[in-house]
């Protein structure tokens, strides 16, 4: 009988495209100053240190990085229940994607500032807050697409792009009853957008509702 032969397929020799090894150690300092019954004011900083090391597509890797955060919050209470804040912190987050060129990215660094109210209702049974927030974030991961190498296949790279988020949160979760919990949220994004001042990030929701709920039988 006639026998067709498919042609087999050829691949490039096994490869080690990665071996990578990324330590991340912090250090967190906090206080809270009473600065009269009513006004308090929480300050601190975090030490974050990132080394690695190893290879990426035939680069050698070998980067050492560090960065101090200061966070800074000032708090009022408007009666014992209900607390008005604002604060203001740095970011810095080492982040592991990379350039067409094989270079890890730098880390991400920016601010974040947020105001907002907290509130204890209905004997401490309730938790309400209610927040406005800016994040500005440099040099964020952002996918930009794939080449083929000849020796390892694929490789998909990344840019850096400055972001502003802005936006606000609504969180509650109390006990309506000794057995019954509930538990949500909504947020929205009013703007996320690249230093251009056009949309970025679309895969991300500018808007989310969540809602939980338990109910503990008495029996």
């Amino acid at each position: 009988p006639n026998r067709f032969d498919a042609q087999r397929p050829v691949y490039n020799p096994v490869s080690l495209a990665q071996d990578q090894k990324d330590k991340l150690l912090r250090l967190y300092v906090a206080s809270q100053i009473n600065l009269s019954d009513r006004w308090h004011v929480v300050a601190g900083a975090s030490w974050a240190r990132s080394d690695s090391s190893g290879i990426n597509y035939g680069e050698d890797i070998d980067i050492y990085q560090s960065e101090v955060n200061p966070y800074a919050g000032l708090l009022f209470d408007i009666t014992p229940f209900v607390t008005a804040y604002a604060s203001y912190t740095t970011i810095f987050n080492p982040q592991g994607q990379y350039d067409i060129n094989h270079a890890q990215l730098d880390p991400i660094e920016g601010t974040n500032i947020e105001a907002g109210v907290k509130a204890n209702l209905f004997d401490q049974n309730f938790y309400l807050t209610a927040t406005v927030f800016e994040t500005k974030q440099e040099n964020l991961a952002s996918f930009v697409g794939s080449v083929e190498d000849p020796v390892f296949g694929n490789f998909f790279y990344y840019e850096g792009v400055d972001t502003t988020a802005r936006g606000f949160e609504i969180e509650m979760a109390g006990r309506v009853t000794p057995n019954w919990e509930v538990s949500g949220g909504y947020s929205k994004l009013t703007r996320l957008e690249d230093d251009d001042g056009a949309e970025t990030r679309e895969f991300i929701p500018r808007e989310t509702i969540k809602l939980s709920t338990t109910y503990n039988v008495p029996q």
